[in-house]
This record gives structure tokens, sequence and C-alpha cells, in this order.
């Protein structure tokens, strides 16, 4: 059996979530009905789907259960306690088995009809992947109706052929960014994961020269809508400090060595850093982020002085 892809609760308007099945024409489905006190009696009928929800059409489908109490009631196959309802369609044309629960609760199973066929597929798909201590496990579904074939085991080839790395999940400004690839042989799959784009709600990476247009077009192409409030010039220049807002949530932009948020980087803001260093004046928030050439450090040190004046010198 395959779930297929369509919300019919909405259109059924029943308490339990809809289950989406795929069947043979002419070949048993079976759905299990039960409950815990394996007394209470249950319903069940079959609308075809271009039927109003009325009594059971017996020309699409035969419907029965293994469960000697059963009867039709009102178009309805009711019995007392549990069974195994048996569904075998008729036609092509589908449509919706009820089961009404003991509690009163329907349950409603939309079924998709297929032509009889012999399940076959020459498709693996690897549900675990194996590792170097442990096996993974793949499985093969027919192509057609989705059901069940073959599961196995499988084991790390050890020669291992990758394919090309998708992503699979993409980066934002909380989320890192993931990619795998998996080797062709065995399923393996190897990862690989890139820095989220903001740190601390502090985001990185822009020098002194990158305007708000230039940063709100690079997260546009990375498929990201942001937007900068408090730059009344987008063509302008942003430096440390500016704020940077995706799905409400603010961030401050970091731009190394603009110390004292003024855009430039100069002398001055290394005379900021050193004040820093020396006690008589304490960085904190975006500017003390931005006295940091490598964003993980704790405390900005001499090192990063250096770094500064060579950006200093190198633009001038």
């Amino acid at each position: 059996m395959k779930n297929f892809g369509f919300d019919a609760k909405e259109i059924m308007g029943y308490d339990d979530a809809v289950q989406y099945i795929t069947a043979a024409n002419e070949k048993a489905t079976h759905f299990l009905a039960s409950d815990n006190t394996e007394t209470g009696e249950f319903s069940a009928w079959y609308e075809p789907a271009a039927a109003a929800r009325t009594a059971s059409d017996e020309q699409s489908c035969e419907l029965s259960v293994d469960n000697p109490t059963a009867q039709w009631i009102d178009g309805k196959l009711t019995f007392s306690g549990a069974g195994m309802i048996e569904l075998i369609p008729h036609n092509g044309a589908g449509g919706t088995l009820y089961v009404q629960m003991p509690d009163g609760n329907i349950k409603s199973f939309v079924i998709k009809v297929v032509e009889a066929h012999t399940c076959a597929s020459d498709t693996w798909e690897v549900l675990i992947p194996p590792t170097d201590t442990t096996d993974g496990v793949k499985a093969k579904c027919c192509d057609i109706c989705g059901t069940l074939i073959a599961v196995e085991e499988m084991r790390e080839c050890g020669h291992h052929n990758f394919g090309e790395y998708q992503t699979e999940v993409k980066a934002t400004f909380d989320t890192c960014e993931m990619e795998g690839r998996t080797c062709t042989e065995c399923g393996t799959v190897e990862y690989k994961y890139s820095d989220a784009y903001s740190l601390n709600g502090y985001v990185y990476e822009f020098n002194e020269s990158t305007t708000a247009d230039n940063i709100i077009n690079i997260f546009k192409d990375r498929g990201l809508e942001v937007s900068m409030p408090g730059v009344s010039d987008i063509q302008q220049s942003v430096s440390t400090g500016a704020e940077l807002m995706w799905n409400d949530s603010a961030y401050e932009l970091v731009v190394f060595g603009d110390v004292n948020c003024d855009t430039e980087i100069n002398v001055f803001d290394v005379v900021e850093v050193i004040n820093h260093l020396g006690g008589n004046k304490k960085l904190t928030g975006a500017s003390f982020r931005a006295s940091l050439s490598d964003y993980y450090k704790s405390e900005p040190d001499i090192f990063d002085i250096e770094e500064m004046i060579d950006k200093i010198e190198g633009a001038e």
C-alpha cells in the first residue's frame, strides 16, 4: 500500500485524519479494525469517488470482514469485536472507505485504484544507511502501487563511489546548511555542513564597502527575504551595529575592523581596541565583535590589531 498526496480531510469533514491507500483492481486490500475492549461495535462502508455520502455501491467494490457477527445494517457492514476488513475494488473509479469506531469517531481511507498487476521494481530505497560499525536497511516497493516487496540488510562496501552533494537543509540565520552525498554501491551517506548566517544574533562576512542593497540582494539570492529598516539610504555602506530583520527577528551586522560603527576602518578603530586591551574602555556588543578577526574568539589581541592595520594599509 502506498500513500499519495492530497488533503481530503477538509473535503470529507470526518473526525480522524484521512489515510491514502493505493489498491489494485480486483485484488484484496485489508484494514484492521480493533480497539482496547475487543467488544465494541464497528461499522464500515465504501463510497465511490463520484458519489455523495450515501450507502455503499456494491458494484464498485466488495466489502467483507472476518467476524461472525458481521451483518449489513442500513448499507453499512456492522460487527462487534475486532476484525480484518477486506476491500476488493471492481473498477478503477476509486473512492473512500469509512470505518466508524465504537467511540463514534470515523476513520476514512481514500482509495486510489490501479489496474491489477504483479508487483515489481528494480529500485532499492535506502531506509537506514550503513556505517563502518552498523548494517543498514534497504527496501524495494512496487513501482505502481507502492506495496513493499522486499527488505534487506546492507553493509558498507569499503570502496565508496559517491555521487554529487545534494542540499538537504538550507542555511538560514539560525540553521546550518547540510549537504549529503550517497554511495551508489552501498548507500552510505556522507555529510558536510556550513555555518548558519548568524552567530549569537550577529551577522558577519561583510566588509566596509558593503551597502544595504548589496546585503539584501545577497540574501535574496540565497532564498531569504531580509530588510534593514534603520538604513535610510540602501546605497550607502553599512556599519557595524546596523540592524537586519528576517522572519520578525532582529540581527546586528558586524564588519570586522569597524569597531566605532562609523562605516570606516581606520586608526580610530585601532585605538578603540588598544584602549579595550589596556582596560581604559570596555568594548561591548557588536563593537566588541568587530574587534575579532575570528568571530569564535573570546577576546581581541595583538593579532587582531595587526589584521586591522593590514586592512587599513590595503585600502590606502
